[in-house]
């Protein structure tokens, strides 16, 4: 991965030559092609720019996958981009060239790569823990959806110049499977850990259900039942927030915060479906139940951003979970006659001070079921099978 160093020197040395060019191309009136060549080394500073936290991100060993995507990702966007500003002089070097606005299809599909791709890298971190590789692998396969489908609304024309082709269509498709793809997935994230599986499902549910009529009535009839749709749309969008929520790492004002902020989503879903059902009663004409809609879901929105501020700040320090369990040989102890600390050997050993025999032993906090280890884990179930313990493991301190 290239250096920090090489980075900076790449994005100072393209912001050079985009001033140098900038000022001889506006003193002497040059063609477009001096704009074409700061456009390029101003866009070459600005990917430069951005590949600093990206290769950062892809040596960080729980985000290595994601940060490469990333990076090819931004490569990507910046050959496009690239493109796209030099292409318009292929047609003025060659007057009988057709471009078919290509610059700008250029330019959207470098658009259409920017939240496709920032899902596809969410979804390689969720792959990488058994809490959220489900959710992985929805946001995954809804990433590759969205991008083809916006990939055939900006180039299907040109390929099937023949046939009428309803790109707006392919837009509203892309559109749609991203975001119930992403509904769907939020409701999966932390499987046997969260809601009770009957309320995780219901929200899947929703997001599926919301999808097929949304796909059906772009393709198919336009629906009628706007009342249904956005209460499964509100069904899914609350579920897949509050689902994340209610995580149990942290208790106190953060459990306080979070339990308000997911009272708040039931009330804003709640009240949306209320709203687009009594369209012409009179609390509505007087905004009384959009105004508390908003209200609520201005809380909600709030209590997300607070509740993340707040696990940052309160998190405990990082354990692999999925690692394999580290080889305990030695641990340090206190004797209990003369209070001496001691680096005792597991099994039997003896105080250095006053030699009192010391019988220790060290057991992985596992479940009983499946074998998952169970550091930090506060919840009454295990994180990967869902069987019931009997109490929260403490983490062990002081091993070595």
């Amino acid at each position: 991965m290239l250096s920090r160093n090489f980075l900076l020197q790449v994005t100072l040395a393209s912001l050079a030559v985009a001033a140098i060019l900038g000022i001889v191309s506006v003193l002497i009136a040059a063609s477009d092609v001096g704009s074409c060549m700061v456009g390029s080394a101003l866009l070459t500073a600005a990917a430069a720019g951005l590949l600093i936290p990206l290769s950062a991100l892809a040596r960080n060993k729980s985000w290595r996958r994601a940060g490469i995507l990333s990076v090819l990702l931004l490569l990507g966007q910046y050959l496009l981009i690239l493109a796209s500003i030099w292409w318009h002089q292929l047609e003025a070097w060659n007057p009988g060239l057709s471009t078919h606005d290509v610059q700008i299809r250029f330019l959207l599909t470098a658009v259409a790569l920017l939240p496709t791709g920032l899902m596809a890298a969410i979804s390689l971190r969720g792959l990488a823990t058994s809490l959220t590789s489900l959710a992985g692998w929805i946001a995954a396969v809804s990433a590759g959806l969205t991008l083809m489908a916006w990939g055939v609304a900006i180039w299907g024309d040109l390929v099937w110049q023949r046939f009428p082709f309803p790109e707006e269509h392919w837009a509203e498709t892309g559109l749609v499977l991203g975001a119930f793809g992403a509904l769907a997935a939020g409701c999966t994230v932390g499987l046997r850990l969260t809601l009770s599986s009957t309320i995780r499902w219901l929200g899947v549910a929703a997001a599926v259900l919301g999808v097929t009529m949304a796909l059906g009535s772009i393709w198919l009839v336009p629906a009628h039942h706007e009342t249904l749709f956005v209460a499964v749309t509100a069904v899914a969008v609350a579920i897949s927030i509050a689902n994340p929520l209610c995580i149990p790492t942290a208790a106190g004002a953060t459990l306080a915060v979070r339990r308000l902020t997911v009272a708040a989503l039931i009330a804003a879903a709640a009240l949306t479906v209320l709203t687009t059902y009594l369209k012409q009663d009179v609390f509505v004409q007087l905004d009384l139940v959009p105004r508390l809609t908003l209200a609520c879901g201005i809380a909600a929105t709030c209590g997300v951003m607070a509740t993340v501020i707040l696990l940052r700040l309160n998190q405990l320090p990082a354990l692999d979970l999925r690692a394999e369990a580290p080889v305990f040989t030695n641990i340090t102890v206190a004797c209990p006659r003369c209070r001496r600390k001691n680096r005792i050997a597991l099994g039997e050993d003896r105080c250095q001070r006053c030699g009192l025999i010391i019988r220790v032993s060290v057991q992985q906090p596992r479940c009983p079921k499946c074998g998952y280890l169970l550091y930090a884990a506060q919840s009454n179930q295990c994180p990967d099978c869902g069987q019931p313990l009997a109490a929260a493991p403490a983490v062990p301190t002081d091993a070595g």
